[in-house]
């Protein structure tokens, strides 16, 4: 494939139409409740969980625009046909449903509901399979409204984990709070070169392509003149060991002269879709023209890493984990001829998950 390839670039309107739609105006209105909830509940302030990206970094993904909810994948639009998949794993949903909940004795009071599940003919899990069998019977360009609904409350319940600590039941998992931080800053940013503005552009990005195995950069940013290159970390998860300094030397490696020239082809690639369907704020619009029209050189690509919260609070965790790991496995690679990272660190206020968001102004280079 021709780099010039990437920017040959058809606008579906129909497609941009729908895609703007489900981004802009896509409520998802069944609250959950419970006082032990409350944290978890802020989540819905949000009240816009569908996340739209650009294409996957293979040929075969080109594309094809995903739609995800509170970390999981909902389904993919063929933007030149305008056909709407759904995502492979999405019968595995059903257990997520009210009803499968019931079954399998679950506590569904923890996922109140309203409206949803009133007056369907029969099961929530059974009427979901007979909509995705609908849908896949003849090809759609749109996803019936209930089976939207049914796809996000799944995802919603699936990704309320109680499994990240013991102690922490009401944090949400990683994935849904990535895509909400993802969502907010898509929802929130404008550019403004004053205020050191960045805007999300994919999350989940492969850095090697013609590997077997994949890195991935669990956000990739923009600011108007380089992509940042983000790990995210949350709660103090997975930190320990060599996490950090195994991220750390695989973005050295997805930046270096041999790698780093596909990589930001297939970033701009990525940049150019959010563009043209109109996903990002238009105030983008220049500096992504600008963005489009350079060539790779050591300035176009930076790293970084997110962490949100610690285990500060958490029984049985050491206390600044995040503090302490970034110091014992970063600094050392830092000072010995690291490149461009950057890092920052927020703390989670309960009650206030649905205001978190990533700021080029509060992330600083590491040790300078």
């Amino acid at each position: 494939m021709k780099m010039t390839d990437f920017f040959d670039i058809k606008v579906n309107q129909d497609v941009k139409d729908y895609l703007q739609w489900l981004n802009k105006e896509y409520e998802f209105r069944y609250m959950f409740i419970g006082e032990k909830f409350e944290l978890v509940n802020n989540l819905n302030i949000l009240k816009k969980p569908i996340l739209i990206l650009g294409p996957e970094n293979d040929d075969k993904y080109k594309g094809k625009i995903r739609i995800w909810a509170y970390g999981g994948s909902i389904a993919e639009i063929d933007t030149a046909s305008g056909n709407i998949k759904l995502a492979d794993n999405i019968k595995d949903y059903r257990v997520y449903l009210e009803d499968g909940y019931k079954n399998k004795k679950r506590k569904p009071e923890c996922f109140y509901r309203e409206g949803l599940f009133d007056d369907l003919d029969k099961p929530a899990e059974d009427k979901f399979l007979n909509l995705i069998t609908s849908h896949n019977k003849d090809k759609q360009t749109k996803i019936d409204p209930l089976l939207l609904d049914l796809c996000v409350f799944a995802a919603y319940t699936r990704y309320l984990s109680r499994r990240i600590y013991k102690s922490y039941p009401t944090f949400p998992q990683e994935k849904s709070i990535q895509c909400v931080l993802a969502k907010n800053n898509i929802l929130n940013s404008v550019y403004n070169p004053d205020k050191e503005s960045l805007v999300v552009i994919d999350v989940e990005t492969h850095l090697f392509i013609k590997e077997d195995k994949y890195p991935r950069a669990d956000f990739v940013v923009f600011d108007g003149k380089s992509f940042g290159l983000i790990d995210f970390k949350y709660l103090g998860q997975s930190v320990d060991g060599d996490s950090l300094k195994k991220h750390y030397n695989d973005f050295i490696k997805a930046m270096s002269k041999e790698n780093g020239k596909l990589l930001f082809e297939r970033l701009k690639m990525k940049l150019k879709y959010q563009i043209e369907y109109g996903l990002i704020d238009e105030s983008w619009y220049d500096k992504s023209i600008e963005m489009l029209n350079k060539t790779y050189d050591d300035s176009v690509l930076w790293c970084g890493f997110y962490f949100l919260g610690d285990a500060t609070n958490i029984p049985g965790k050491k206390i600044n984990i995040v503090e302490d790991q970034a110091e014992k496995q970063l600094k050392p690679i830092y000072r010995n001829g690291g490149v461009k990272c950057k890092y920052q660190k927020s703390i989670i206020e309960p009650g206030h998950l649905d205001n978190i968001k990533m700021s080029m102004a509060d992330i600083s280079d590491l040790w300078k």
